[in-house]
Order: structure tokens, then C-alpha cells, then sequence
């Protein structure tokens, strides 16, 4: 099957792509997030690598959820599962609700350490 212009479309690559995206982007929070615990553990104590816990859980709930889209993504293409494919604002939005938290979190401790 081929577009209007004769290529043809790369049925999964979209999916896949973004699928790797949001690995890297739980990747750099898990080492984000160890670096900081590592690097303000002798400011905040124990408190940072609480903060980094944080940090790391939400990493790895993304990855696990961002490769459930994928596979359901798949299955959607590969008309296993012909069903309407859902959206994925809830990993957005709890992702950028994490990354507010642990900045609260960060400011606030600056703020206190004083």
C-alpha cells in the first residue's frame, strides 16, 4: 500500500519511536534522580535519596506503562485488537506532575537548608 506520493508508510515505526522516546526519558530520570540523591546526601541526609526514590519509582512506572501503550499500540495496527486505540495524556500528565513534585520538592529543601 502506498500514499499519494508513492512511498510507502511506515505502519509502527510512529508508535516505536515515541515507545523509545519515553524509555530515554525514564532512563535520564533514574539517573537524574540517583545523581541527586548522591549529590545532596551529605546537605539533606537521608530526605534526598527519599526524593530520588520517588524519582526512580516514577521511572520505572513510566516504562512499564509507556511499553503496555506500545504493545496495545501493536495489537491495535496489527488488527489483533481492532479496538479504538487509547490516548496517552495520563502518561503525559503524570509525568509532568512528577517532575513538578520532585521540583517543589528540590526548591523547598533549598529553601530550608539554609
Amino acid at each position: 500500500m502506498t500514499d499519494a506520493s508513492g512511498l510507502v508508510p511506515d505502519e509502527g515505526m510512529q508508535l516505536e519511536r515515541t515507545s523509545l522516546a519515553w524509555q530515554r526519558v525514564a532512563l535520564g530520570l533514574v539517573a537524574a534522580s540517583l545523581a541527586a540523591g548522591r549529590g545532596l546526601e551529605d546537605v539533606f541526609g537521608l530526605a534526598a535519596w527519599g526524593v530520588a526514590g520517588i524519582g526512580v519509582t516514577a521511572a520505572v512506572c513510566l516504562f512499564f506503562t509507556t511499553n503496555k501503550r506500545y504493545r496495545s499500540g501493536r495489537r491495535h495496527l496489527s488488527h489483533i485488537d481492532p479496538g479504538s486505540l487509547p490516548t496517552g495524556a495520563r502518561t503525559v500528565l503524570a509525568t509532568a506532575a512528577l517532575t513538578a513534585l520532585v521540583g517543589g520538592a528540590a526548591f523547598f529543601f533549598l529553601l530550608t537548608s539554609s
